[in-house]
């Protein structure tokens, strides 16, 4: 899984730990629609190949 580095990204400030908490969440919304978006184009593909094989 994808952990937030607080240690690493979060010096005494509250504001750095904010940044780093939105920046996060957004690399984890971005993952996470790149690996939807990644099934969607497998599943597509699948079903273009089986239309195929039921035409053959």
């Amino acid at each position: 899984m994808f952990l937030p580095g607080n240690n690493i990204f979060a010096s005494g400030h509250g504001v750095a730990f904010h940044t780093d908490f939105y920046k996060t969440r957004s690399v984890r919304f971005f993952m996470d629609s790149f690996v939807y978006i990644l099934r969607f184009k497998v599943r597509l593909f699948n079903i273009k190949v089986f239309m195929q094989a039921q035409y053959l």
